[in-house]
């Protein structure tokens, strides 16, 4: 019997699924937010969201032309405030341009508990301060403005992950070639 081997720090995509989001189900806590396992075609990478929101901004994180790379799930920044006392805090995703510019995002609903997200938004503000970026707050204001963009690229991501193992020159130059014709 042949033995096949394995790549290394890869094991079968399903024990993969499965730890990642046994990691991410165990993290959210007593919070009852929808877990999202989703393909970045930007990024060729797997990610577990936390929350229909932080969903709906990769969909259109995904779409931004201006994005070159962007990281949803970054790792935690710690600090310490003017009056000496220490933060820790989350970002949901830390975004790079392609002009260089980096913006660090906080995704959450307008109804989030107050005292815990002031105190959250308080410490994010400082970091970005520090860090010399940009930070945005999203909110279903910005999340919902264009609900046809979203749906369209809900489908158009569900597509790029199922062709993610094919090979897609042929069918690449081909929309390219269409693209061409249709600006002369």
């Amino acid at each position: 019997m042949a033995v096949t081997e394995k790549p290394p720090g890869k094991g079968r995509l399903g024990t993969r699924f499965r730890g990642k989001l046994a990691s991410a189900y165990g993290q959210r806590a007593h919070h009852e937010s929808n877990l999202w396992y989703v393909y970045s075609p930007r990024t060729n990478s797997d990610w577990v969201l936390r929350g229909d929101l932080e969903w709906d901004h990769f969909v259109l994180s995904e779409s931004d032309v201006r994005i070159k790379n962007i990281d949803f799930s970054p790792a935690p920044v710690a600090g310490v405030f003017d009056d000496g006392t220490h933060y820790q805090t989350i970002l949901d995703a830390v975004v790079t341009y392609h002009d260089g510019a980096i913006e660090w995002r906080e995704v959450k609903p307008l109804d989030a508990s107050r005292s815990r997200t002031e105190r959250q938004h308080r410490a994010q503000l400082e970091a970005t301060r520090v860090a010399k970026v940009a930070y945005t707050r999203w909110t279903e204001v910005e999340l919902h403005a264009n609900p046809l963009k979203l749906a369209n690229w809900r489908r158009a991501i569900a597509w790029m992950a199922a062709a993610r193992d094919y090979p897609l020159a042929l069918q690449r130059t081909d929309l390219a070639g269409i693209c061409t014709s249709m600006k002369q």
